[in-house]
C-alpha cells in the first residue's frame, strides 16, 4: 500500500456525487492503486487521482472497445489523454 495517501474516500465520493455506500469498497480499493500508478510521474494533483478512480469505476479497466458480433476487444495500455494530459514526465 502506498504511503502518504492524500485523497480520502469521502473526498472521492463527494467529488463524484456518490451519496450511498454501495461503491465504498471500490473507491477504497482504487485509491492506493492509482497512487501507485502515479508515483513515477510529476505534475499530477488530487483531481487527477479522482478522475482516474472515476474512469476505472465507470469503465472496464484496460478495454477501449468491445463488440459482440465475432467478439472483438481492443485494449488500452494506459488512461485516456483526457486524464493524463496534465501529467508531467515519468521519473
Amino acid at each position: 500500500m502506498t504511503e502518504n495517501i492524500q485523497v480520502t474516500k469521502r473526498q472521492v465520493k463527494d467529488a463524484l456525487g456518490i451519496k450511498d455506500d454501495s461503491k465504498d469498497k471500490a473507491v477504497e480499493a482504487w485509491i492506493p492503486i492509482v497512487y501507485d500508478y502515479l508515483k513515477g510521474y510529476v505534475g499530477w494533483s488530487d483531481i487527477t487521482v479522482i478522475k482516474m478512480i472515476q474512469y476505472n469505476m465507470e469503465h472496464r479497466p484496460g478495454i477501449s472497445a468491445e463488440s459482440l458480433s465475432r467478439h472483438s476487444i481492443n485494449f488500452l495500455h494506459s488512461f485516456p489523454p483526457s486524464i493524463t494530459n496534465g501529467l508531467g514526465r515519468k521519473l
